[in-house]
């Protein structure tokens, strides 16, 4: 699989792929010597990743790099008709909703470990120590859960993305454009940081906005960190090919920290 983020060893953080190519391009012996051997999952900061500069730059692990067991993304991911199920089984299946905020927390995990916003190793702890527990358990099972496909929409977004289910997070400012008659939806805008880039419209009905939290709410034309499960698409009326739309389908699949 692709990774879009790595951890860091020596600095202890993790670091988006933005970044790591950015010191790839523009300082390649800070490269060779601070960052090539130094990149693992970061998840579980065990395999370790190997960075591909290809059209489009990506991570990935060496072919005998081992994950922990609890590590999300050493799971296989679902495929869209599996994927669909889960949605539908949202509301309805315990286990399923579990799963489905288990991966949506590790992913702001990851979110929250960039930039020193949170130490890894101290948010890791925990995680291991469970995972320990179950090597000292001859009857402890690794999780066998299928994960949701994720994809950071604070990068390049290429066709592959739209229109299948994912979890989409990232860095960004998040706006709010709210209806102006009963006929539109209240809208969620996110820009990447740097650049203000739009990347994408998050359509919100009236009936999931009234069970949105009061932090969601009350974010607006700032910086946050973002994770949202929903279906990517091509907007008729947006001029770039690097963004879309989706609606989301339940309050509880969006989550921000600012």
């Amino acid at each position: 699989m692709k990774f879009e983020e790595a951890y860091h060893s020596q600095k202890d953080v993790n670091l988006p792929l933005y970044e790591i190519t950015n010191i790839f391009v523009n300082e390649p012996n800070i490269f060779e010597t601070q960052y090539r051997h130094f990149l693992f999952c970061p998840e579980c900061q065990q395999a370790k990743l190997s960075y591909r500069n290809a059209d489009t730059p990506y991570l990935s692990a060496y072919p005998k790099a081992q994950h922990d067991l609890d590590c999300t993304l050493a799971q296989d991911t679902v495929n869209q008709a599996q994927a669909l199920r889960i949605i539908n089984d949202y509301n309805n299946n315990l286990e399923v909703r579990q799963e489905i905020h288990r991966q949506m927390d590790s992913i702001m995990r990851i979110l929250l470990a960039e930039n020193n916003a949170l130490p890894v190793r101290e948010n890791m702890v925990q995680q291991h120590n469970n995972v320990n527990q179950r090597h000292e358990n001859p009857n402890a099972q690794q999780n066998n859960h299928n994960r949701l496909p994720r994809k950071r929409i604070d990068l390049m977004l290429k066709d592959t993305d739209y229109d299948v289910y994912k979890i989409f997070y990232g860095n960004v400012i998040l706006r709010w454009k709210e209806a102006h008659s009963p006929y539109h939806y209240n809208k969620i805008l996110l820009y990447t940081i740097n650049t203000h880039e739009f990347k994408c419209q998050i359509k919100v009905t009236d009936k999931v906005y009234a069970y949105l939290s009061r932090e969601l709410k009350d974010t607006n034309n700032t910086q946050c960190k973002i994770v949202f499960i929903g279906k990517l698409k091509k907007g008729k009326k947006i001029a770039s090919n690097n963004c879309g739309f989706a609606i989301l389908l339940n309050s509880q699949l969006i989550k921000i920290i600012k």
